[in-house]
């Protein structure tokens, strides 16, 4: 999984940045857009958070009130899921391409 420098929201395009300067392994900040990682994470550990910290975004942008628990378990198992299914974000249209492409 490949750790972006923009990602867009609803409407918002969130920076991510690896930072120094923070207490835990990620952080979010509404009003600035940004999504900070701990640059010494390993790179399993910058996926999952960069996940936690969207699950995060998602859930002040829509208001939807999620306990912090509730957040650190779908960062998790979002992570998971994608790490065990890497086809399953792959756009069909292209795939499709390369299977009519003659050998």
């Amino acid at each position: 999984m490949q750790i972006p420098k923009k990602i867009k929201i609803g409407g918002h395009i969130l920076t991510v940045r690896f930072s120094e300067d923070i207490g835990n392994m990620g952080e979010w900040h509404s009003a600035k857009q940004i999504i900070k990682l701990y640059k010494d994470n390993c790179q399993s550990q910058h996926e999952e958070t960069l996940l936690h910290e969207i699950v995060e975004a998602i859930n002040g942008l829509y208001e939807f009130n999620l306990p912090h628990d509730k957040i650190q378990i779908l960062g998790a198992v979002l992570h998971q899921i994608i790490k065990d299914n890497p086809g399953m974000f792959r756009d069909e249209k292209k795939n499709r391409k390369k299977e009519k492409r003659p050998a």
